[in-house]
């Protein structure tokens, strides 16, 4: 049975831990084309807004992202599980809530604990980095097993054909689900690239000598978010094309998860 992200589900934890990272290690290769601002990409970029586009473009060819575990990680994992085991009602009462919406809550509030804050263009830490995709794996591990029933034939002990239910992956799940999280390495890896911009932020809307400061007015808290910066002359025009491609590019991957 296909997980989530595109792993075998089997019976042995290090047959299925072994599954997953040679299918993780697939995906950086599984795109023909990688991210670049060239006339053609471009020109595919205009034709893609839906999850069939995908494979037109690839990540980096920078190897798969891992991430080690510790024991400490082991014993969060074992938190989060028993929070989902008891849809969020601690107590053990009759409260809870389904699992596949303690999913989605335990996955929100995992993205807002990383991203909430998060207000640059600039390469994520490993530390965050490792976390998002180790706790995304933990959430998403469930869902290996999600399954339908659908009708069967089978060969009877007296010879005759029986029609039983067999258990098979739901196809909504394990189409969509890996190539969201396809979507999710090409958002990383947009971050990844900007490295040697030619702006840079300033903390608590301060000035320095010889360089103009994106966005005049602040209201509010708006004060306290940090501030884009760009030289006296402006950005070059092939980092300006740079930034717009990359605009355009994640704009598409928006368009593509909701479709």
């Amino acid at each position: 049975m296909s997980g989530a992200d595109g792993c075998a589900a089997t019976d042995s934890p290090d047959e299925d831990a072994s599954s997953c990272s040679s299918s993780k290690d697939a995906l950086g290769s599984s795109f023909s084309r990688c991210l670049s601002s060239s006339t053609q990409d471009e020109h595919l970029l205009d034709e893609w807004d839906t999850l069939n586009g995908l494979h037109h473009f690839c990540i980096n060819g920078k190897g798969p992202i891992t991430y080690s575990i510790d024991v400490s990680d082991v014993e969060a994992m074992k938190e989060k599980f028993a929070q989902l085991l008891l849809g969020e009602d601690v107590s053990g009462g009759i409260k809870g809530i389904s699992t596949a919406l303690a999913l989605s809550h335990a996955i929100t509030g995992l993205a807002a604990s990383i991203f909430g804050e998060f207000w640059k263009l600039e390469p994520l830490s490993e530390r965050i980095k490792s976390r998002w995709l180790r706790e995304m794996d933990w959430l998403l591990s469930p869902i290996n097993y999600m399954v339908e029933l659908v009708p069967a034939k089978q060969n009877g002990a007296n010879g005759r054909m029986l029609e039983i239910m067999t258990p098979k992956a739901r196809s909504d799940v394990h189409t969509t689900l890996p190539a969201l999280r396809k979507l999710d390495l090409m958002l990383i890896e947009v971050l990844d690239s900007m490295v040697g911009t030619e702006f840079w932020y300033t903390e608590l809307g301060g000035r320095a000598d010889g360089c103009n400061l994106y966005n005049g007015t602040k209201q509010g808290k708006k004060w306290r978010l940090p501030t884009p910066r760009v030289p006296e002359s402006g950005v070059s025009p092939s980092q300006r094309r740079k930034l717009a491609f990359q605009g355009k590019f994640v704009h598409q991957i928006l368009k593509a998860a909701k479709s």
